[in-house]
């Protein structure tokens, strides 16, 4: 077994984060495609040419009740895996090379 450290329990919990969020949109998007399928197969046997604003509305009703929780747990996990990726991301401090950095004094313009 390798040693586990604090960085990468940080990005596997970031990565778990991330897919759970794609996981929710996915059921999400699944469950608005079953109420609207479903909705529209019901409202089919209305007479008439086509359906009115209200049967749309009532069709789509439910789907944007289920969109609206489901867009905010996306964002929300989606938005906690980003900040665990970015807080486990090794950061390599920078070297300075003080041989190269020369120094000019300025000269008076005329």
């Amino acid at each position: 077994m390798f040693p586990s450290t604090p960085i990468t329990r940080l990005r596997f919990a970031s990565k778990l984060c991330k897919r759970g969020a794609w996981i929710i949109a996915a059921l999400g998007v699944a469950v608005i495609v079953f109420f609207a399928i479903n909705n529209f197969s019901n409202n089919q046997g209305n007479p008439g040419p086509g359906l009115d604003f209200n049967a749309w509305l009532n069709i789509l009703e439910p789907a944007i009740l289920i969109a609206i929780p489901t867009l905010f747990f996306f964002l929300i996990l989606y938005a906690a895996g980003a900040v665990l990726d970015y807080l486990s991301a090794e950061k390599k401090p920078q070297v300075v090379d003080d041989e190269r950095v020369e120094i000019t004094s300025l000269t008076e313009r005329r």
